[in-house]
């Protein structure tokens, strides 16, 4: 159940890469920026479905410490393991505050990374790439 909020933080990362090269193979012009905003969409998405997974993964754990199945972590059973979970859970502000601070930190690193992306294209472009040159035109018409 750990592997399943990393994979959400991998993909959170690698999304715009592989939104930019559907852009790139698609070739449209027109679909960058929808491309993009829903990439962000997605990108939340991810932040949330991350926050979600790691506190059912918590909770798990929990009921995994809980020596007498009824549901209650009383002070004289709680092991040193359930004590260390409810202690990052109640640490964690960050998990918090994911849904509030989700879509402006995804919005500000995708944007970084699209520019690096397109712009780094544009400039390989520019740099590498010459027109073709026309053959003079002949004056013998």
């Amino acid at each position: 159940m750990q592997m399943l909020p990393m994979f959400f933080v991998f993909a959170w990362y690698t999304l715009p890469v592989f939104a930019y090269i559907g852009v790139w193979v698609s070739s449209e012009r027109t679909i960058r920026l929808p491309a993009m905003l829903l990439t962000i969409g997605c990108g939340y998405a991810c932040i949330l479905a991350t926050v979600v997974t790691a506190d059912a993964a918590d909770r798990a754990a929990l009921r995994s410490a809980d020596q007498r199945r009824d549901g209650l972590q009383v002070a004289v059973e709680r092991p040193l393991e359930a004590q260390r979970i409810m202690q990052s859970q109640g640490n964690d502000t960050g998990r918090a505050l994911a849904p509030v601070l989700g879509i402006p930190l995804t919005a500000l690193w995708y944007t970084l990374v699209y520019s690096l992306l397109f712009g780094g294209h544009w400039i390989l472009r520019k740099l590498f790439i010459r027109p073709p040159i026309a053959p003079p035109q002949s004056l013998d018409a």
